[in-house]
Parts: C-alpha cells; sequence; structure tokens
C-alpha cells in the first residue's frame, strides 16, 4: 500500500511540475539588463587590496550553475583621500588585484571610494569607511558537560569568544570558531562550527558573548577525543555586517518561503564593498 501511495505521489509531484514549467514557459518575464556585480572586502591585516567583477545574468540567460565569468576588461578605480590606484585584472586570480602596501594601503578608520566600469557603458560606486579600532580584551572561554545516551557518551562544548565593546560607537561583529580537522593544528584544514553575527545595540561599551557549541561521542570518559582551533573576531563596517547576515539568511533559507534578497550598496549595480578588522584567538 505504501509503495502504491509513493508511486501515486510521485506521479502527482511530477504531473503539477510539468504542469508548472509549461505555465512558466508561457509567461513572458520582463525583460532585464545584465548589470555589474562587484565584490571587495578591505582590510589592513589582507596582503592584498582584491576587488572582484562579474556581470549579472538575465532570467533564463546563459549561467554556469552559480558562477557567472569574470569581467575581465573593466577600469577597477580605488581612491582615498586625494590618491587614486589603477587596479590590474589577474588571469590566475579571476579578479583585480594589487599589494596592500604604501603609497597606497588599507588603514584604519579611513574611507575608500570605488569605481568600475566596463565596456558597454556600464558604470557602478561604492564607498567604505574602515572600522577604527578593535575591541578590548579578546579571549576565548570553555565549558564542557557530558551527556549519556544509549550507552554513548557526548561531551559537548560551549565555547564562547568574549570581547568588551567599545563604548559611544556603534559596532558590527563577525565571529567565526573553527576547529582544526584530526586536531591537526593547520589551517587549510580547519572547519568552520560557529558563524555569529552581533551589533551592540543595546549592550553598548559592555562584555559580549558569541556562544558556539561543538560535541564529540566517546566510549569512555577517560577517553574524550581532544580538539583545537581558533575563534578570529571581525569588527566591520555596516556594510560588510548586513550583506553577510542576508547571504547567511539567504543560504539558510527554507525553500518554500518567500526568498531572502541579499544586500547591497554598489551604486548602479549589484555585490558590496565593505571592510573589517580582524583579531585571531587560538584555544
Amino acid at each position: 500500500m505504501k509503495k502504491q501511495l509513493l508511486a501515486l505521489l510521485v506521479l502527482i509531484i511530477s504531473a503539477v511540475m510539468v504542469s508548472c514549467e509549461k505555465e512558466a514557459k508561457e509567461i513572458e518575464l520582463p525583460k532585464v539588463d545584465p548589470k555589474l556585480v562587484v565584490y571587495g572586502f578591505l582590510s589592513p591585516s589582507d596582503s592584498v587590496i582584491e576587488i572582484v567583477v562579474s556581470k549579472s545574468v538575465p532570467y533564463f540567460g546563459d549561467q554556469k550553475g552559480n558562477i557567472y565569468d569574470p569581467v575581465s576588461d573593466a577600469t577597477v578605480l580605488l581612491s582615498s583621500e586625494g590618491q587614486t590606484i589603477s587596479l590590474p585584472f589577474s588571469i590566475e586570480n579571476g579578479s583585480y588585484i594589487v599589494r596592500n602596501e604604501a603609497p597606497f594601503s588599507i588603514l584604519a578608520g579611513k574611507t575608500y571610494s570605488l569605481q568600475v566600469s566596463s565596456p558597454g557603458g556600464f558604470y557602478v560606486s561604492a564607498a567604505t569607511t574602515v572600522p577604527s579600532s578593535l575591541p578590548n580584551q579578546v579571549k576565548v572561554e570553555i565549558d564542557s558537560s557530558i551527556r549519556t545516551s544509549n550507552g554513548f557518551n557526548e561531551k559537548i562544548y560551549r565555547i564562547q569568544t568574549v570581547f568588551l565593546d567599545q563604548p559611544n560607537q556603534r559596532d558590527y561583529y563577525h565571529g567565526i570558531t573553527k576547529i582544526y580537522q584530526d586536531t591537526l593544528k593547520d589551517k587549510r584544514y580547519a572547519y568552520t562550527i560557529c558563524n555569529n553575527f552581533k551589533e551592540d545595540e543595546g549592550v553598548n561599551g559592555q562584555e559580549i558573548r558569541l556562544n558556539c557549541n561543538y560535541s564529540n561521542f566517546y566510549s569512555g570518559f577517560d577517553g574524550a577525543n581532544s580538539f583545537s582551533g581558533f575563534s578570529v573576531l571581525y569588527t566591520t563596517d555596516i556594510s560588510y555586517f548586513k550583506y553577510h547576515v542576508s547571504l547567511d539568511n539567504y543560504i539558510e533559507d527554507n525553500p518554500f518561503a518567500e526568498p531572502s534578497r541579499v544586500y547591497s550598496n554598489i551604486d548602479g549595480g549589484l555585490g558590496c564593498l565593505g571592510s573589517y578588522l580582524a583579531t585571531e584567538v587560538e584555544f
């Protein structure tokens, strides 16, 4: 009986999908012109300044999965306090990239303006102000508890990134906690277990804790697997924060709900120009 019901359900779903596909093909969608899509996140701690430029694809356009071909013939200009640099295109990286060093480098508290143009009349712009300082007293605190179920012991760790918020200013934080794969202290093999976002509204100047839970199973109380990792705390501008929060919501969206919009601050196009400072604590 279950097999018959399943077969019937499959037939119904297939028929509905075919019907929807026919209806979708018959709907005349409005013409949407392609736009420049630009991404760049600036930081004094990065060794390079990198801007990624591509073009959006209209409905039913020639898109390869979720990857857009980079635009290699754009003019990419970054300016700050009367200085302007042109970023050359790197075939190897598929982006516009220069060394982050004097005479033009990314500095805390400075504002940077970006202009990108390409053949065909495409032009976009954006700006970001790098945060001026990191929070004080950044540390990681770990505690644990043990839960036993069906003969197995589960050790649950609470990993908290703790810091003191800067008073009298608006701050935005992005915390990432990673665990080293197979306890090897190699960041190439560390995987993310937590991704936290926090703004200091209501807690300005106070202690902030970003919580992360991690668990592993073992057969005896004396045989708990040790682990190590690190937490990275980013102090970000508002555009970086809004973009990554919206992207996180978009990725986790219920497929049957109305999709979330990914934030953009690119005038005339899509994407995000943001900035951040970063500090890292190993545990």
